[in-house]
């Protein structure tokens, strides 16, 4: 009979937690350290398309995490913070992008 009581303790829970948060970690950190080398070597022809890279590269580091079985929402945050503190280029042109589309909003 079914009691929704399980044998299997807490250690094992706690282990599967740990591998599913410093795996996540360890492909953000990948991600977010690519992301930067190759961000920092092209000239996107727009400042819209920055935006669209990050969200891109947001994007590989959940399917990547999702797809070697860790947690892909921890790897999305670790390389977002990689990507937000080293791309000054990638700030000033979405910076630049938002400052032009608000333009638009304020123009009588």
């Amino acid at each position: 009979m079914a009691t929704g009581e399980s044998n299997a303790g807490v250690l094992p829970l706690l282990g599967s937690i740990a591998v599913q948060l410093i795996g996540g970690i360890l492909v953000g950190l990948l991600v977010g350290w690519v992301a930067g080398k190759v961000s920092r070597r092209i000239t996107l022809p727009s400042g819209n398309l920055y935006a669209i890279a990050a969200m891109a590269w947001a994007v590989t580091a959940y399917g990547t995490g999702a797809w070697i079985g860790v947690s892909g929402f921890s790897a999305v945050y670790i390389a977002a913070v990689i990507i937000g503190v080293g791309l000054q280029k990638l700030q000033n042109k979405f910076t630049e992008w938002w400052d032009t589309r608000r333009g638009y909003a304020e123009t009588p």
